[in-house]
């Protein structure tokens, strides 16, 4: 041997330990080869006394699970590893030998060797895509951790094991999650706004496994991420300024009038209560509001003469657990008392569902009468508009007089999955400038009007000689119906059914014979 190949010098002058050469290493073998051809030569280096090394030619030594087996011959002269029958295709086999020297003191050397299939390639495979369930918080800042995808293939790195991450995404298209290709770690690199406009309620994105194998083989997983709502937004008020009259004489515990405040945010962070103040201390107690409706009361008897004020803050507070909330002012001006307000005679009740798919404009909706308590023969009627799209900021809907009735018509096509329910604010008044409000609910009822798409196909692979079951692919299809009624998507094939088979709800692939 070489100076090279010797070992280094031990703690006591003059005995080197045993040692195993070449390194422990890992050694490709074919996939099927004849029972006792040799694959390797382990040499044991003694330099000074003798190694016990195992005498026996049939030592056993088992895989990691197949229930194939190897034998080794160990002798003082060259140790030949040989099979004891064909490779059933396991992934890898890991052994560990062993020498002890017998002189004092005692040194050993241990040898570690991996054999596995030099012919095997196998794609990575996510193995729990359908299960996956990330979310993001809205507002949250780039570089935000989303979640870790992991794909799991069989083979060694260092024989076409080794997988690297990407997103399958569209030529222009601006991503809006960074993942890293080593680690499959997804963060964010866009700042999310769950509410109006933007929307961004959730996102899809299609992340690719790919091995170092030859050929290279690949894996898909589509994820939908959940963009969580924050309390980011304050109540909105439907108008900028409320002005309204009360007649002198008007009786207590009557509507004065009413106040709505829109929060777009969900849940709770979007429920609203109001609350009333006076401006002045003579104004204190002569009105109230019902916190959860927004419609104030007469609370005492009014003791100002026509044309004289009362001047009223309030405010709308949301449910969030760090509340946000807005104010505004009212003035309220007493008229004499022989005016009066006008008042609705008919009001549908609420909410009204319709469907997202309705189209006839000329529909009437809701029809709600009205009188106005002068020698008029109708009130004016209005429809608010609002300061949001749930208020009717869009028009989405739209008003249609006739005599003292007036008809709520759709104005523009609507969508569920964008607004699920509006609060419209219907307004009369008469000739003394004396008004009422009153308010109507519609909640949207989905259809399926989304037909399934599906995100990136890539080609399948799989290899010969693989047994039924083997894993081809994952496709995966989105329905961007918001309710599980419509949006559930169920896969079969088209063809080729005597060769794959394909599970109805994970869209995944498997062979159903051997192929050659």
């Amino acid at each position: 041997l070489s100076s090279a190949e010797r070992p280094s010098s031990c703690r006591t002058p003059g005995i080197f330990p045993p040692r195993f050469f070449p390194s422990p290493c890992f050694t490709p073998v074919p996939f099927r080869f004849v029972s006792s051809v040799m694959l390797l030569v382990i040499y044991v280096l003694v330099t000074s006394g003798l190694a016990n090394l195992p005498s026996s030619s049939s030592q056993q030594i088992e895989d990691n699970g197949s229930g194939s087996f190897w034998t080794y011959r160990a002798h003082k002269s060259p140790t030949r590893l040989r099979h004891s029958r064909h490779s059933d295709r396991s992934p890898f086999y890991s052994s560990a030998y062993q020498t002890t020297s017998t002189r004092d003191p005692v040194f050993d050397d241990s040898y570690n060797l991996r054999l596995g299939d030099a012919n095997s390639n196998h794609k990575p495979v996510f193995k729990n895509c359908s299960e996956l369930r990330p979310s993001v918080i809205e507002e949250k800042e780039t570089g935000s951790f989303v979640m870790k995808v992991v794909a799991y293939d069989q083979d060694l790195p260092e024989n076409g094991g080794k997988v690297t991450y990407s997103f399958v995404s569209t030529p222009g298209e601006r991503l809006k999650f960074n993942i890293d290709p080593d680690t499959g770690v997804i963060t964010t690199r866009h700042v999310f706004d769950r509410d109006e406009p933007s929307r961004e309620k959730e996102v899809y994105v299609t992340v690719q496994a790919s091995d170092n194998g030859k050929p290279q083989l690949a894996d898909v997983c589509t994820i939908k991420i959940t963009i969580e709502d924050i309390n980011d937004n304050a109540p909105v008020f439907d108008k900028v300024s409320y002005q309204e009259s009360v007649p002198q004489d008007l009786q207590q515990d009557r509507e004065v009038m009413r106040i709505s405040a829109t929060d777009i945010d969900d849940g709770n962070n979007s429920i609203v209560l109001y609350d009333l103040q006076p401006l002045k201390p003579e104004d204190k107690g002569f009105f109230r509001i019902d916190p959860g409706t927004g419609v104030i009361y007469l609370n005492r008897t009014i003791d100002r003469n026509a044309g004289q004020k009362y001047n009223l803050r309030a405010t709308a507070v949301d449910g969030g657990d760090s509340p946000l909330e807005a104010t505004i002012n009212l003035d309220i001006l007493v008229v004499e008392s022989n005016k009066k307000s006008p008042s609705f005679t008919m009001i549908p009740s609420s909410p009204i569902i319709l469907p997202e798919s309705l189209t006839n404009y000329s529909y009437n909706i809701a029809t709600l009468s009205a009188q106005s308590n002068t020698d008029e023969a109708a009130p004016v009627f209005e429809l608010v508009q609002g300061r949001t799209e749930q208020t009717n900021k869009l028009s989405t809907f739209r008003l249609e007089t006739e005599g003292n009735s007036a008809h709520i018509r759709l104005g523009r096509p609507m969508d569920y999955e964008s607004i699920s329910e509006y609060t419209l604010t219907i307004r009369i008044q008469n000739k003394y400038n004396l008004a009422a409000e009153t308010s109507i609910g519609i909640q949207l009822q989905d259809v399926n009007d989304n037909i399934p798409i599906f995100t990136e196909v890539m080609n399948g692979i799989v290899l010969e000689n693989e047994p039924p079951g083997t894993p081809v692919m994952q496709v995966r299809a989105l329905d961007y119906d918001a309710t599980t009624e419509h949006n559930l998507v169920t896969y079969e094939l088209a063809d080729n059914q005597e060769n794959f088979k394909i599970d109805r709800y994970t869209g995944n692939i498997t062979t159903l014979k051997i192929f050659d």
